[in-house]
């Protein structure tokens, strides 16, 4: 058995390409790219687990989460802010969009 608060994985030239980690509020694992930012995130909180997606700039893409039994997709610009998105409960399915203001534009039902 092999126990540690966190493991670093390194390509053939030394360079950090992934991270798993120990701590609060949870475990964490992160891939990242070949400029050395966060490509994927994974995390487990005791609220939510969460998957984001990052773009090269270090702004997330896209993220998968779930929070209180219920799934969520959002969609995020260059900017980060979520612009679209996709949730689900026992009763509903909600379908959102926001501008690039963060005002809500549409959404169902």
């Amino acid at each position: 058995i092999l126990r540690a608060n966190s493991f670093v994985l390194e390509d053939a030239n030394g360079l950090c390409c992934g991270e798993l980690r120990a701590g609060e509020p949870g475990p964490v694992l992160i891939l990242f790219a070949d400029n050395g930012s966060p490509s994927l995130v994974l995390s487990v909180t005791k609220q939510e687990p969460s998957l984001m997606l990052v773009d090269r700039n270090g702004k997330g893409s896209a993220s998968l989460s779930v929070r209180e039994g219920r799934p969520s997709l959002a969609l995020h610009d260059e900017k980060g802010k979520a612009r679209a998105g996709l949730s689900l409960d026992k009763n509903m399915t909600s379908l959102w969009m926001f501008d690039q203001n963060s005002k809500l534009i549409w959404s169902a039902p």
